[in-house]
């Protein structure tokens, strides 16, 4: 049995007894170039180094989705906008007696806050607790540090800011 010969100009297998290869015409003769025929593994090689590269990708996503490496804060993001519930005119709040309704209180403790704290009107969130005797009661917080800020009571009648106590 005889080692299996190829054509050396369209690579086509020949037969054992052949003086010229039957697919191009082309003189077989008693040499060849001695290459071996291999099947095309290109496209085989690049499909798996694109699998490869999904798959790399697809874990980064997820490792970075599942936070990361173990004690690594997650990074900084912009914080929300403030918004205020009940501003809006023919809705806001008034209590009995008072003479501003809920959402000037609330603006009345966010300016207190800033002015005599510093921090920025930003960082501030308020919220709104209700209202008791005439007055609203009004919990703050600087939402940059994360720090309680206490909780906060506005005169209704004259817009007093003062310290009700902590949350």
């Amino acid at each position: 049995m005889s080692e299996e010969r190829f054509c050396s100009n369209c690579r086509a297998a020949l037969p054992d007894d052949a003086d010229s290869c039957p697919a191009c015409g082309v003189y077989a003769g008693d040499l060849y170039d001695e290459r071996v025929h291999r099947a095309k593994t290109r496209y085989k090689l690049f499909g798996a180094l694109i699998a490869l590269a999904l798959i790399a990708a697809g874990a980064a996503v997820w490792w970075n989705a599942r936070g990361g490496l173990p004690g690594r804060k997650p990074p900084a993001t912009a914080a929300p906008s403030v918004r205020v519930v009940h501003d809006r005119p023919g809705t806001t709040q008034r209590a009995a007696g008072a003479k501003i309704n809920e959402a000037e209180a609330l603006r009345l403790v966010r300016r207190h806050l800033v002015t005599t704290t510093g921090i920025s009107a930003d960082c501030i969130a308020i919220l709104g607790a209700g209202s008791h005797h005439g007055a609203y009661i009004v919990i703050a917080q600087d939402r940059c540090t994360s720090t309680r800020l206490g909780r906060w009571r506005v005169d209704g009648k004259n817009g007093a800011v003062t310290r009700a106590g902590t949350v």
